[in-house]
């Protein structure tokens, strides 16, 4: 290399590195991955009970077998409920820490400490605007974003992100219309929201941004890995066979793709 390439090369390592060798967080971005994986493990484990659940019950009929089969995978059923609900959660606090190293690392001080007491989408909206990207309100990225800390706060102030939150009766209420009960179907397509959302906002940064910190720590590379690894769940709706009056109930069949998810190390 040259030796005025090589000058240009040492000031522009030593401008990442001034700003702060290294950058400390709470490790959230790691512990997103941790609950992928936590997810993971309790999917499986409901796919085996469900198959357990329906061999146990099986000279059942009507609503007798379904009161049984819900108690034999409760336990299941909850882990796993939890189990994404914390996955949300961490996507969205994970979101918002990537946005701040983003402006950090992106930005010049004085732009960037002012943003510190805004919202993570606003943030993101100045951050993209003064990078020259204008119309970053109409973006994925933006949307995801808006969705993850939509999530985050309506859980952390006690509200089911789930249901309807124009009302306390709507959103907490023992015996909601049946429409808003959340089905297995339902809280497989919100893991797969969350995940979507996520790799949206790690990958917007990865190319957005200029800096070596910025683009080594995206975590656009799990992200992408964690939607794989979801991908390997699917559910399928099916019925009980009907009681005495001809009533069926239904249930959800939860399908695992081993082999994927050997692929990738669960």
């Amino acid at each position: 290399m040259p030796p005025d390439e090589e000058v240009e090369q040492t000031k522009e390592d030593y401008s990442e590195w001034s700003k702060g060798a290294i950058w400390a967080d709470p490790g959230i971005h790691i512990a997103v991955v941790t609950a992928a994986n936590d997810v993971v493990t309790a999917l499986r484990a409901l796919s085996a009970k469900i198959k357990d659940g329906l061999h146990a019950t099986a000279g059942q009929s009507g609503e007798d077998q379904m009161h049984m089969f819900d108690h034999h995978i409760h336990k299941e059923k909850e882990l796993t409920s939890i189990r994404i609900e914390l996955f949300h959660l961490l996507t969205a606090i994970s979101s918002e820490g990537l946005i701040n190293r983003f402006c950090y690392f992106e930005l010049p001080n004085e732009v960037s400490e002012t943003l510190e007491k805004l919202q993570p989408t606003e943030k993101l909206l100045v951050a993209a605007t003064f990078l020259g990207q204008s119309n970053i309100k109409s973006s994925h990225v933006y949307g995801s974003l808006k969705y993850l800390v939509g999530w985050r706060n309506l859980y952390a102030h006690g509200h089911n992100p789930g249901r309807s939150a124009r009302s306390l009766h709507k959103n907490h209420a023992v015996f909601p219309d049946p429409e808003e009960i959340s089905t297995l179907e339902d809280e497989l397509s919100s893991l797969r929201k969350a995940a979507g959302c996520y790799r949206n906002v790690t990958a917007w940064l990865k190319e957005t941004g200029t800096s070596m910190m910025t683009k080594i720590s995206s975590f656009d590379n799990e992200a992408a890995r964690i939607i794989e690894m979801i991908e390997g769940f699917s559910v399928t709706r099916k019925w009980l066979s009907p009681d005495s009056r001809g009533v069926r109930f239904q249930f959800f069949e939860l399908h695992v793709d081993l082999e994927k998810l050997s692929r990738l190390g669960n």
